[in-house]
């Protein structure tokens, strides 16, 4: 390791708060709120260089094993530019990379991580090992978040970016007398309607990690820091989604519907209903 830095394993989170809010990784997933809800499953580590805090690390763990479920992010969270130059920036940013495979993964036995949309450079896992044809590597899959930009725009302003096909759908639904929809809390609904569309597809998840999200979900609404929609036909629920609020920023946790509800249309309408609740509200 480059000797300027020094990685530390943490204790508590009286670093975590003031870092957090300021860093260009912040998410719902490094608040300070989820990360004590899960503390027993997540290793937390600082790196340093010298004195001055650069990198915080949080990893949702297993036994010796890094698992991506059931956090959407993980990772790193660096400090933001402020007075450096964007290649100092930047090239810090690679080296603490290299810092964190190299003196923290390097602890585990299997890794399996989401990194935050905002995690720019990941050369650092590319090139670990690239010229040892024995040893491990990392495989990577480049995947990109949806980001709906609503701040300072009126909700038609919004509504014009959605495609033509989705945009009858909303007028279809808002015609539509037998749906209506409404921002209930009812978070055992959207478990219920999870758990059904997962094993109609024979998908895998863990029933003891949805326990906790949902958990934290019902503490998240409590808290005013998450809010769900559900769309009905006739007043039966047919379909619930659920976004965290962190920093003002609404992220889509969860989504599902009515197995047996065969209308297409409600999935989008559930979510056109949380972005118009969200561009009231004032959320980004």
């Amino acid at each position: 390791m480059n000797k300027k830095y020094f990685v530390n394993k943490l204790k508590n989170f009286d670093l975590w708060k003031s870092f957090e809010k300021d860093s260009p990784q912040s998410s719902i997933f490094s608040s300070i709120e989820l990360l004590k809800h899960f503390k027993k499953n997540l290793d937390l580590y600082s790196i340093n260089k010298g004195s001055e805090l650069k990198s915080l690390v949080y990893l949702f763990k297993e036994k010796k094993n890094i698992i991506s479920d059931p956090l959407i992010y993980s990772g790193m969270l660096f400090s933001p530019q402020k007075k450096q130059k964007n290649c100092r920036y930047l090239a810090e940013k690679f080296k603490l990379t290299e810092v964190f495979i190299e003196e923290i993964l390097k602890k585990y036995s299997n890794i399996d991580l989401n990194l935050h949309y905002n995690f720019e450079d990941i050369r650092p896992f590319l090139w670990f090992n690239y010229n040892l044809s024995n040893k491990p590597k990392y495989i990577v899959n480049v995947r990109y978040t949806a980001l709906i930009e609503i701040e300072n725009k009126t909700i038609n302003e919004i509504f014009e970016n959605f495609d033509d096909v989705k945009q009858r759908d909303i007028k279809k639904c808002d015609k539509n007398v037998d749906i209506s929809f409404d921002n209930k809390t009812n978070i055992e609904l959207l478990k219920k309607f999870y758990e059904q569309t997962m094993k109609k597809n024979k998908g895998e998840f863990s029933k003891n990690n949805l326990k906790k999200m949902v958990n934290f979900m019902k503490q998240a609404d409590n808290n005013d820091k998450g809010f769900q929609t559900n769309v009905y036909f006739k007043n039966k629920p047919v379909y619930s989604i659920f976004f965290s609020i962190h920093q003002k920023i609404a992220c889509f946790l969860y989504g599902a519907g009515e197995t047996n509800h065969k209308d297409r249309l409600s999935g989008t309408y559930c979510l056109w209903k949380a972005i118009e609740y969200c561009q009231k509200k004032k959320i980004k």
